[in-house]
């Protein structure tokens, strides 16, 4: 029983890993993923900055992406850019109450954190969702 438990918060904190990491790696950006990618991003794929974490950066190059592979529209543009870094900066926050966090961490917590993550997802994609025609949307998520 104890495995299961044990192998459940591994999962679990993958899990939340996997979701604050946007699509910032250089193999996702080979693949067409939205993120410009440099040795200037940390680990949660925001670039840093002088004064830490630049998510308005992060969705600006999100942005550019889009623009070209989804080929926007001027005004889509405009309100995707908005939405980019509402939720680039949500992000940042999630990641900062994460790494204020001190091992190890209770499930309770993990689950809540995952909520919020989760959330913060789903209302992106919701507000693109408004956005983007049905064929956007679509290539939009297949990133």
């Amino acid at each position: 029983m104890n495995y299961l438990k044990e192998t459940f918060k591994k999962i679990g904190f993958m899990t939340i890993s996997a979701l604050l990491l946007p699509v910032a790696s250089k193999h996702c950006h080979a693949q067409g993923g939205y993120a410009n990618v440099r040795n200037v991003y940390d680990t949660a794929g925001y670039r840093q900055s002088d004064t830490g974490l630049d998510p308005e950066r992060s969705a600006e190059e999100e942005g550019r992406a889009m623009l070209k592979k989804l080929k926007l529209s001027d005004e889509q543009m405009a309100r995707v850019e908005r939405i980019l870094t509402t939720y680039a900066i949500k992000r940042v926050e999630l990641y900062n109450e994460m790494k204020k966090l001190t091992p190890p961490v209770s499930d309770d917590l993990r689950a809540k954190l995952h909520e919020k993550i989760v959330a913060v997802k789903a209302g992106k994609d919701r507000e693109l969702r408004a956005v983007l025609t049905e064929e956007q949307y679509q290539l939009y998520l297949k990133k």
